[in-house]
C-alpha cells in the first residue's frame, strides 16, 4: 500500500512540472529567502504565502500605508511633517487602522484629522508626538489600545465625535462609552483633577507624563488601577 501511494505521489509531482507556471510565482525578486527547517505545515506556509506579501510600504504626501486586502493601515510619517490630513479612503480604498508607533517620535506634528472610516489605533500609535496639542476621535473608532499618547507632552484635549458608539470625552478626558473606564488624561492638562463618580476603572497609563497634574480625587468607585496608570506625573496630593 505504501509503494502504491508513493508511486502516486510522483506520478501526481511529474505531470505537475509538465505544467506552466501560476501567474503569482513568475515575480520572484520579492520573495523572502525560505526557512531552512524541516518540512511542516508552519514552514510550508512560510515558504510559499509569505512571500505574496509586499512588505515595502506605499506613500501618499508624508503618510506610509499597507493594503491588507480591502482596507489600509496607517503604518508610518515623515518625521517632518506638522500638519497631517488622513483620507476616508486611498486608491479608493478605506483608511481603517493605524498601526502601532505609526507616529512615533513625530514630535513637530501639531495637529492631525483622522478618518471616519478609522476603526482601530493599536499600541503607541502617538508616543512621543510632544507637538500634539489637540485630537479628535471619529465616530467609526471601536478599538483603542492603551498608552496610545504616552510621552505626547503638549496634548491638553482629546475629544470624541457623539455618533461614537464606543468612546467619550469629558473636559478633554478619554473614556469609555458609559464612562466607566478612564482612558487617557492628556498630559497637558496641569493643577487638580477630580474622577467622575461613574469611573470603575483606570487603564494602563491613563495620567502617564501627566507632569502638571498636581492632585487628583479618586472615587470609592473606582475599583481597579492598571499598570503604570501614574507612572511620570507631578501628583503631590492623592485621595
Amino acid at each position: 500500500m505504501k509503494k502504491r501511494l508513493l508511486s502516486t505521489l510522483l506520478a501526481l509531482c511529474m505531470v505537475l512540472s509538465l505544467l506552466p507556471g501560476t501567474a503569482w510565482a513568475e515575480d520572484t525578486s520579492a520573495r523572502l529567502e525560505p526557512l531552512k527547517t524541516n518540512s511542516d505545515p508552519i514552514t510550508d506556509f512560510y515558504n510559499e504565502v509569505m512571500p505574496l506579501v509586499n512588505y515595502d510600504p506605499e506613500r501618499y504626501g508624508s503618510l506610509y500605508y499597507r493594503i491588507y486586502g480591502e482596507e489600509i493601515s496607517i503604518v508610518g510619517c515623515d518625521f517632518s511633517a506638522t500638519n497631517i490630513v488622513i483620507p476616508d479612503q486611498i486608491e479608493g480604498i478605506p483608511v481603517t487602522e493605524i498601526t502601532n508607533c505609526a507616529f512615533r517620535n513625530c514630535n513637530k506634528l501639531a495637529s492631525i484629522t483622522l478618518p471616519n472610516t478609522l476603526k482601530i489605533i493599536t499600541d503607541d500609535a502617538f508616543r512621543y508626538c510632544s507637538s500634539l496639542t489637540s485630537i479628535n476621535i471619529p465616530k467609526g473608532v471601536t478599538h483603542i489600545d492603551d498608552g496610545i499618547f504616552m510621552g505626547c507632552t503638549s496634548l491638553e484635549n482629546i475629544t470624541v465625535d457623539p455618533q461614537n458608539q464606543n468612546y467619550a470625552s469629558e473636559n478633554g478626558v478619554l473614556f469609555d462609552k458609559v464612562k466607566h473606564e478612564l482612558l487617557c488624561y492628556p498630559a497637558a492638562k496641569a493643577g487638580e483633577y477630580t474622577i467622575p463618580d461613574s469611573t470603575t476603572s483606570i487603564a494602563n497609563f491613563a495620567f502617564s507624563d501627566c507632569s502638571g497634574l498636581t492632585g487628583i480625587t479618586i472615587p470609592s468607585s473606582v475599583t481597579s488601577i492598571g499598570a503604570f496608570a501614574f507612572s511620570i506625573t507631578g501628583l503631590t496630593n492623592l485621595t
